[in-house]
């Protein structure tokens, strides 16, 4: 399902947030994209932009039990890297995305492994 330019991946989630389910509260049918984005976002749920996953916590804010005002969407890349033990790299909306990070999200978006460039000697 599409919202706005984001889109919701599980579906069950999305029904929960509106409708409400097992001493859930939804926000109603009539709530507006952003309220329903923050009540998703507050169980939870994926949220993709572009192909690529947002960080749980971009339309809901924890911290304050509050769908936020402005969301502050940070983008998530997993990474499987031996030689850097970093899991994930979170660059937040706006920032320049570095060409590695880069170069991965499109070749999983493609399903595809990006191809080794070998030295020339």
């Amino acid at each position: 399902m599409e919202l706005k330019d984001f889109d919701i991946v599980n579906q069950t989630k999305w029904e929960s947030a509106i409708k409400g389910s097992r001493g859930i509260m939804g926000v109603g049918d009539n709530a507006s994209d952003m309220e329903k984005l923050a009540a998703y976002d507050r169980l939870g749920g994926l949220i993709r932009k572009n192909g690529a996953a947002i960080k749980t916590g971009s339309f809901y804010d924890f911290v304050k039990k509050a769908p936020r005002t402005e969301p502050e969407i940070v983008y998530v890349f997993p990474q499987n890297n031996p030689v850097e033990p970093v899991d994930v790299v979170e660059i937040p909306e706006g920032e320049d995305m570095p060409m590695a990070i880069l170069a991965k999200e499109v070749a999983r978006v493609r399903k595809t492994k990006p191809k080794k460039v070998k030295d020339e000697e």
